[in-house]
């Protein structure tokens, strides 16, 4: 009895315990189902969260790339547009550089060009020198003889001359074609003595040594801030100029040796005694002329040369022997070239008047004399001609600006001088700068 109590109350128990376990797995599976859906609900809303705060932080993203990327090709764009205007300067150095560079060499090739021609021109200076050194006795000669003709037509002349006038005394109411012929006689007969002054003067014993030596002290080196060229002293007061003080000399050159530079000019001076070196400055200038006045103090006496005026100048002809005088090529010593007139005429282009020689002229003898054998001035060496206008080499080619002009320039500087040369009978052609 009690063993089937037992049992029946162990079944008993087996049952209620099975029972729990049903109802309990059942509470726990409910609870687990609840559990589940609260996890899967808030593991949605973290994904949820998740993809929202992954977008916002792939847009800032994307905004931060965007922004970096924009900058960066600013930059690179900077950098490019930096990059190519360097290359583009270092084009445009390089291109000056390369246009030099053929500047020079095109400037060697000239300068190798014109040294060569004028080593030609020098040789055959040198040779046709000697032809006429040769040949200078049988010229003096035959100026000799000319001179001796003219002495005698000059005497048949000035004895016409007294019987005319004593003729003319007689007739002086005779009509217009009595005075007339009287005055062209007068005419003819100045000229006539005009000539045989002129060849007097270049036939006369003195030798051209002896006439440059005689006016050596009077030919001036110059020396400017840009260039070396040539003057000569000369006598300004016969031009109705009273300089304020006695030692104060006065020089003729060009006016291009100063290349519009009229500071720093320095003449220098050699005689038999010494060298003498001076300051001058500019007194007046024709640039259209290339003429230039310059003037220097010194308490040494310095013999100004003479020019020739008009009416001498007319008497001198071509074929009149000459000699042009000057520093050429930079050299601190007198050198004398010969030669003959070739040509007078007036320059258009620059509204004076010239005198053409074959003597040599070269760079430096700007500004010097050109005498004839008196050692009296026809003109100022001024510029040589190498070739034509169409390319054609030219031999022994050089033009001075005749004393005529230079006598009318040193006239005209100031109105003192102008009014008193207009009363004189003569009239200024250019007036100064």
């Amino acid at each position: 009895m009690k063993i089937k109590h037992i049992l029946s109350i162990v079944g008993l128990n087996i049952i209620l315990w099975g029972s729990g376990f049903i109802v309990l797995s059942i509470y726990q599976n409910n609870t687990l189902l609840d559990f589940q859906n609260v996890i899967n609900l808030n593991i949605k809303n973290s994904n949820n969260r998740t993809d929202e705060t992954i977008n916002n932080t792939i847009e800032k993203t994307n905004q931060i790339i965007n922004k970096a990327n924009i900058a960066i090709k600013e930059a690179n764009e900077e950098k490019l547009l930096s990059e190519k205007e360097a290359l583009t300067q270092q084009e445009l150095t390089i291109k000056s550089k390369e246009k030099e560079l053929e500047t020079k060499s095109l400037y060697l090739l000239e300068q190798e060009k014109k040294n060569k021609a004028e080593l030609d021109i020098a040789a055959e200076k040198s040779k046709r020198i000697n032809a006429e050194l040769l040949a200078e006795k049988e010229k003096g000669d035959r100026l000799n003889s000319e001179l001796e003709a003219a002495l005698e037509k000059t005497k048949s002349l000035e004895d016409n001359l007294k019987v005319y006038k004593d003729f003319s005394d007689k007739i002086e109411n005779q009509d217009t074609k009595i005075n007339n012929l009287k005055n062209e006689t007068n005419k003819d007969l100045n000229n006539i003595l005009n000539r045989t002054e002129i060849l007097e003067t270049n036939t006369k014993s003195v030798s051209w040594p002896e006439t440059i030596d005689s006016i050596q002290s009077s030919i001036v080196r110059i020396k400017t801030a840009r260039d070396s060229c040539t003057g000569f002293i000369f006598d300004i007061e016969s031009h109705y100029y009273q300089s304020a003080n006695e030692n104060e000399y006065f020089v003729l050159t060009n006016e291009h040796c100063f290349r519009k530079n009229y500071n720093n000019i320095t003449i220098y001076i050699t005689d038999s005694e010494k060298n003498y070196e001076y300051s001058a400055n500019l007194k007046a200038k024709y640039t259209t002329l290339d003429i230039a006045i310059v003037s220097f103090y010194s308490p040494k006496e310095f013999t100004p040369l003479k020019m020739v005026n008009n009416e001498q100048l007319k008497n001198v002809n071509l074929g009149t022997e000459v000699s042009a005088l000057g520093y050429p090529l930079a050299v601190t010593r007198l050198v004398a070239t010969s030669g003959v007139v070739s040509s007078k005429f007036y320059d258009n282009s620059k509204k004076r008047y010239i005198i053409q020689t074959d003597s040599a002229i070269n760079p430096g003898n700007s500004g010097g004399p050109l005498v004839i054998k008196s050692g009296d001035v026809i003109g100022m060496n001024t510029y040589v001609k190498r070739t034509t206008s169409s390319g054609v080499a030219v031999d022994g080619s050089g033009y001075a600006v005749s004393s005529y002009q230079l006598i009318n320039s040193v006239s005209c500087i100031n109105q003192i001088q102008i009014t008193k040369f207009n009363e004189s009978g003569g009239k200024c052609l250019n007036l100064p700068d």
